[in-house]
């Protein structure tokens, strides 16, 4: 059996050591696994500007079917989403289809 030299030999073995310890350094001071850099300073005293801020969805406490007591087209809007409304206020004004019922209806907050 023919040996390999010892220059290639070494070649391979300091390859083999640099492609772990190459992954690993690059880990250890770029990764998940880096120590948190901190700035120490003296405390002082300073006035805070109150600041809030967030991201979500307002949801209303109550929410309510409103649905028509007669069929007809609606001819009139009171309100846009997200307005306040009272009890008794229009929200929306329609016009019955047929003859008999042919008459403004409204529907009003409950």
């Amino acid at each position: 059996m023919i040996k390999p030299p010892l220059n290639q030999s070494l070649r391979f073995i300091l390859a083999g050591i640099a492609l772990v310890a190459g992954p690993v350094w690059v880990t250890a001071r770029s990764g998940p696994m880096t120590p948190t850099r901190t700035k120490v300073t003296a405390a002082s005293r300073a006035e805070i500007a109150p600041i809030l801020f967030g991201v979500g969805v307002v949801e209303a406490h109550r929410n309510y079917l409103v649905e028509p007591t007669a069929a007809g087209s609606v001819k009139h809007v009171h309100v846009d989403a997200g307005d306040v409304v009272r009890a008794g206020q229009p929200r929306v004004a329609t016009h019955g289809n047929s003859a008999q019922t042919y008459r403004r209806i409204e529907i009003r907050a409950p």
